[in-house]
Parts: C-alpha cells; sequence; structure tokens
C-alpha cells in the first residue's frame, strides 16, 4: 500500500474512505474481473475537495463505490458515480444514500452524476437510483441512462 502522509479518511455511517490502492478493493475487483475500472491513482481524496476522487469501501470491502470530480456532462464540473459494487449485507439504497452524504461533505456545489452502466453499477441500479432522488436525465449513444441527483447542494 503507498504511504500517503496527509491521508485522513472520512467515515460515514457504512463506509470508510479508502486508498485505490487497499487491498481489500483490489482483491474484491479482481474476483469481480472488474479490477480494470479502478487504477490506482494520486488524486484519491488526501484533502477535503482538494482533489478529484473519493474512493469508499464497506467495512469488508464487498460494497465499494468511487465518485470523481471531472468535466463531462455538458462540459460542466461534476461529481460523477464511477464505480459501485454491492456484494455486502446492506441494502444497495442505505449504501447510496451513505455515500452520497460523505461525497456532498467533499464537494458542496457540484451535482451529482451517474452513467449507470450494468458493468459499473449494480443491476437494479435506475430502481435504486430513483429511490434515492435521482432523476434520469438523458441516454448516451450507447444507450447507457445519465441520472442527476443535486443532493445537498449549495448555491450561489
Amino acid at each position: 500500500m503507498a504511504k500517503h502522509p496527509n491521508f485522513r479518511p472520512l467515515i460515514g455511517t457504512l463506509w470508510v474512505e479508502a486508498l485505490s490502492d487497499d487491498e481489500l478493493i483490489i482483491n474484491e475487483l479482481s474476483r469481480l474481473k472488474l479490477a480494470k475500472h479502478l487504477k490506482q491513482s494520486k488524486d484519491d481524496m488526501t484533502a477535503y475537495g482538494k482533489n478529484s476522487r473519493l474512493v469508499l469501501r464497506f467495512i469488508t470491502g464487498q460494497a465499494i463505490m468511487v465518485w470523481e470530480r471531472k468535466k463531462g456532462y455538458h462540459n460542466k464540473s461534476n461529481i460523477h458515480c464511477v464505480l459501485f459494487v454491492n456484494n455486502s449485507i446492506k441494502t444497495t439504497e442505505e449504501l447510496l444514500q451513505d455515500a452520497m452524504s460523505l461525497a456532498r461533505k467533499c464537494w458542496i456545489v457540484e451535482p451529482f452524476i451517474a452513467y449507470l452502466d450494468p458493468f459499473r453499477v449494480p443491476k437494479n441500479s435506475e430502481d435504486v437510483f430513483k429511490k434515492c432522488g435521482w432523476v434520469k436525465k438523458d441516454v448516451t449513444a450507447a444507450g447507457v441512462p445519465v441520472y442527476s441527483n443535486d443532493f445537498g447542494m449549495l448555491r450561489y
């Protein structure tokens, strides 16, 4: 595991912030053949809001969620749900709500965006995201639904 001297993890009700080189995360993604979707990065959160990636894992490592701040949808800065895996005992809705709360502590002004690619999110993700207040905004050329949520966002 890489040394990150400034790393002070966020801790939620169900999630703990991790780094992309966390052994539990690497093992779970390798087991699911999804390791290619999470490359190690120096942009993991090491100071709240300073960097561009927030990697969360359930305490056992059986659920993983990755948020990234990047330009994308309509060329605006958004917080993207890049990867969401749940093989834990908790419901996907519970995990999503807690993950949204942690992400909002890091980024307070950008909206959340999720491209619900079936290889990167749970199979019932459209229903789960809708239950958590997300709204379908668009569909990509490949047919992947795009959802958005302004949960807890400060407006200036």
